[in-house]
């Protein structure tokens, strides 16, 4: 994928990278947007994340 996809899939260049560099977080429209790029769900993002929310980590 590049950023030429990106912004055909309505996300602005600026926008995008200022979500890479941490400056900003994605809106849900522009993750929709990202994913649909990737083939990929909400629930394929999710899965096991929204499952056991509260899971400790095995080295704590």
């Amino acid at each position: 994928m590049t950023v030429e996809d990106i912004e055909r899939a309505g996300i602005s260049r600026s926008r995008y990278y200022r979500f890479v560099r941490g400056e900003t977080q994605i809106s849900v429209v522009d993750l929709s947007r990202l994913l649909k790029l990737l083939a990929v769900s909400f629930s394929e993002l999710f899965a096991g994340v929204i499952a056991d929310p509260y899971q400790l980590n095995s080295d704590e």
